[in-house]
């Protein structure tokens, strides 16, 4: 599987199987240090992340970043890593963290659980939610949210998407005019 594959079966995992109200993939913003491929969150506000991980190098690379020298520097209430089967073993995870593997349909099957991490890093949760709030109020967030992600509240398309299909619509003429051009 490649690395957007295992995302997106991570992302149904949570959304689906562990009935996650809120799930965030591969979200990137300036306001927190640790950038989680896929972070979700429970009505009661608890937090899953899932960390993708599809050569033993980036799992190595992932135990050497400062957010897990100690529990309360990374985010997630549950945290997991999640890669092809065999890939990482059971006695190599950090300590308290659960193992995702897929199956041969490509859903996420639980090898290992992951423990409660009370001590955590709330406020980057926190800022990373509330960033992908504000994007999405501002019309990008469906990147983030796929198509979950809310209208305006007239319903209508943001402002940003008018704009991107009204030149979409400019290009195309100006295409089909080009080709009617050409001789045939």
């Amino acid at each position: 599987m490649t690395h957007a594959e295992l995302i997106t079966s991570a992302s149904q995992w949570l959304r689906t199987g562990r009935r996650h109200a809120v799930v965030l993939s591969d979200v990137h913003t300036a306001a927190t240090n640790e950038q989680p491929d896929v972070i979700a969150w429970k009505n009661s506000g608890f937090s899953t992340v899932v960390e993708c991980k599809i050569s033993r190098s980036d799992f190595r690379r992932d135990a050497k970043k400062w957010v897990r020298r100690t529990e309360e520097q990374g985010m997630g209430y549950e945290r997991y890593f999640y890669a092809p089967d065999g890939m990482i073993l059971e006695a190599e995870l950090p300590s308290g963290w659960g193992l995702l593997v897929p199956d041969p349909r490509g859903r996420a099957l639980v090898v290992m659980s992951s423990r409660a991490f009370m001590k955590r890093n709330e406020r980057a949760e926190r800022a990373l939610l509330v960033n992908a709030v504000r994007r999405v109020t501002e019309g990008w967030g469906r990147r983030a949210f796929g198509v979950s992600a809310p209208s305006l509240v007239d319903g209508d398309p943001h402002p940003t998407a008018s704009r991107i299909i009204r030149d979409l619509r400019a290009e195309n003429a100006t295409l089909r005019t080009a080709l009617k051009a050409v001789p045939k």
